[in-house]
């Protein structure tokens, strides 16, 4: 009876011995096993591993981009109701996203194409990775069209670079937006101008040596004398320029371009669902750093400078986008010609 009973507790006591080894071995496997992914690391994956054009890291701009998207994917999915899942996205998914951004966001036809486009490139990325089934992205459609080029002719700009503001805010946004218009350059470039950057050439003239932020390329750029002026106005600060955010620029010239009476009525045509709208706003309400960029390229092409010698300096590399400032400037100059040789003109020489 007592051998048995020795028996018995022996094997009682090997059987928990077993199963407590068991259980460590079956927790410690649970905890070496990593979480499964969720949407929001799928994403942070797809930022930090998307690589722009040239093989290199996303920039900043782009990168707020793909976060205004997500911002609109997270929408999406609490309208419809359901959580964010890398397994859903497919084409019937594609297509709903963009039916969305149409119908509840009733964003404009371009921006829509903006986040489809981003939506495509998140899609094509996973897909490589094998993670989501392959389909045929270019099936689903987004039209995006042209916007509207808004100048500021070179009369108003000296007029402006002239005009002394009581407020001396404004007479630094005054500053740096001329310097745009007679450089071209975008704002996040003067933002990031040094006095280092500029230099003199063979010729003895100054010049502006950069790195664009936005397509790193090197773009020298002539600073002529409208712009050599404002830079002696800030030839003792430690910056070439004033420095501001984007934002805050954009505000203070839409104050600008009221205090000197910029009303003209600008059309702006805008196309929601393939169907155009439009509105009539004073020039004031659409004056942005993006205006003096403008401005000087298409005051170059009616001034005839060279279509390659504007484009080198502007850094611009698609055909299609700067033609439509070639179309402008030819309006502009079959404008003056019409006026030079209207009939009460002609009719004084006569």
């Amino acid at each position: 009876m007592v051998s048995l009973h020795r028996f018995l507790v022996v094997n009682i006591t090997v059987f928990s011995i077993n199963a407590t080894d068991l259980k460590k071995i079956l927790n410690e496997k649970t905890l070496d096993k990593p979480a499964a992914p969720n949407f929001e690391d799928y994403f942070e994956r797809f930022i930090s591993r998307q690589k722009n054009s040239d093989g290199h890291s996303l920039k900043p701009n782009t990168v707020k981009k793909y976060k205004s998207f997500y911002s609109h994917l997270l929408a999406f999915s609490s309208c419809k109701h359901f959580k964010l899942d890398i397994s859903r996205f497919d084409k019937e998914f594609l297509v709903e996203f963009k039916e969305f951004l149409v119908s509840v966001q009733k964003l404009s036809d371009n921006t829509v194409a903006k986040y489809v486009k981003a939506a495509k490139t998140f899609i094509k990325f996973y897909i490589q990775e094998g993670i989501i089934r392959a389909f045929d992205v270019t099936q689903v459609k987004s039209n995006e069209r042209e916007g509207e080029v808004y100048v500021l002719p070179i009369k108003q700009i000296v007029e402006l670079q002239e005009f002394q503001f009581k407020n001396e805010v404004l007479n630094s946004v005054r500053d740096i937006f001329c310097f745009m218009c007679w450089t071209g350059q975008r704002y996040s470039d003067i933002a990031n101008f040094k006095r280092k950057d500029i230099s003199v050439n063979t010729n003895g003239e100054k010049v502006w040596k950069l790195i664009t932020t936005k397509t790193d390329e090197s773009i020298t750029v002539p600073i002529i004398s409208y712009a050599e002026k404002i830079l002696n106005n800030y030839q003792n600060d430690i910056t070439p320029l004033p420095v501001m955010s984007n934002q805050k620029m954009n505000k203070y010239l839409k104050e600008l371009g009221k205090k000197m009476g910029y009303e003209s009525l600008i059309k702006i045509v805008k196309y929601y669902d393939g169907r155009k709208k439009e509105i009539h706003v004073p020039f004031h309400e659409i004056l942005t750093t993006h205006v003096a960029r403008k401005s000087y390229i298409t005051n170059s092409l009616i001034l005839g400078i060279p279509e390659r010698v504007v484009r080198e300096v502007s850094g611009h590399k698609d055909e299609k986008s700067f033609r439509r400032y070639v179309n402008l400037a030819e309006t502009y100059k079959t404008n003056i010609i019409n006026n030079a040789y209207s009939l009460e003109n002609i009719s004084k020489f006569l």
